[in-house]
């Protein structure tokens, strides 16, 4: 199924579904967490150069493939909404672990409220939480 919508938006964008695009997405789609470009870099080593990764990185954010997704200061990258469900993250700031997690949906409403209070569209929102594990808590 993925592979599908990932042909489908390179078609919409008329781009072309090469061996370096191939190989940037099945490696992001495979992570089971956000990765950095440095991760992808290194997971895509002998595959492809920096430069090709980052201008891909970026052809891939513009046509909404991939989103970023920033963990304090540093930027990683994962599948889009596309891809999978609307989530959210928590990250350790001891040890790094990121944690998904959805809204529940008395957030939504309360969004829904505040669109209606502010008289304004919420298009996308952004839950970032930062703090220490479990593990790392103790």
């Amino acid at each position: 199924m993925q592979d599908k919508i990932y042909l489908e938006i390179l078609d919409k964008y008329s781009l072309s579904n090469t061996k370096s695009r191939r190989v940037l997405f099945h490696i992001i789609a495979s992570s089971k967490k956000p990765l950095s470009a440095t991760e992808i870099i290194d997971r895509a080593s002998g595959t492809m150069d920096k430069t090709t990764v980052y201008r891909t990185l970026d052809t891939f954010e513009k046509t909404g493939l991939i989103k970023h997704v920033s963990i304090g200061w540093k930027q990683k990258f994962e599948l889009s909404d596309n891809f999978t469900h609307h989530h959210h993250h928590m990250s350790c700031i001891v040890c790094g672990k990121v944690t998904s997690f959805e809204e529940s949906y008395k957030l939504l409403a309360e969004l829904e409220r505040l669109e209606e209070a502010y008289r304004f569209i919420i298009d996308e929102h952004v839950i970032e939480l930062h703090g220490r594990c479990i593990s790392c808590s103790r």
